[in-house]
């Protein structure tokens, strides 16, 4: 772990949008967003991806607010994959977007770990963003993920 920096920051989608004024739910609840890995990367690393890569990986339809079946709740569905809105003028939907992730990044939905070793965090990936956060280049961040599937 480097000696500072390097923490790794959860944001609850699930509590993002139960705190959403309910007018803004019912404008939102129907609305479809494209994700794109490759819109995600260009917009840190651009050419990052080469051409087979982005062939392989095509954008996706997603809902912008999802049901998590496993306990009926519903959640935000934003982040640096989102593109747009589907069906919505290309400024407006990305807007829309950049707001609601404001929302759900407020701090009173946000954990913020700071790593030690043997460190072991578990997260939903379905109902939460997560990101790492900046630390000293010169020091190694050396961390092991593993992904279960629930289904």
């Amino acid at each position: 772990m480097p000696p500072v920096g390097g923490e790794t920051e959860y944001a609850s989608l699930r509590a993002a949008w139960a705190s959403l004024p309910e007018e803004r739910q019912a404008l939102i609840e129907d609305l479809v967003a494209e994700h794109s890995i490759a819109w995600s990367r260009e917009q840190i690393a651009p050419g990052l991806m080469d051409d087979e890569f982005l062939k392989d990986t095509p954008p996706a339809p997603h809902p912008l607010v999802r049901t998590i079946p496993e306990t009926g709740e519903k959640a935000l569905l934003v982040g640096s994959y989102a593109t747009h809105v589907v069906g919505r003028p290309l400024e407006k939907g990305r807007a829309l977007l950049a707001e609601l992730l404001e929302w759900a990044t407020q701090p009173r939905f946000v954990y913020r770990h700071e790593w030690r070793r043997h460190d072991l965090v578990m997260w939903d990936n379905v109902g939460c963003l997560h990101r790492g956060r900046p630390w000293d280049g010169r020091h190694r961040r050396v961390m092991h993920r593993t992904t279960l599937g629930m289904r």
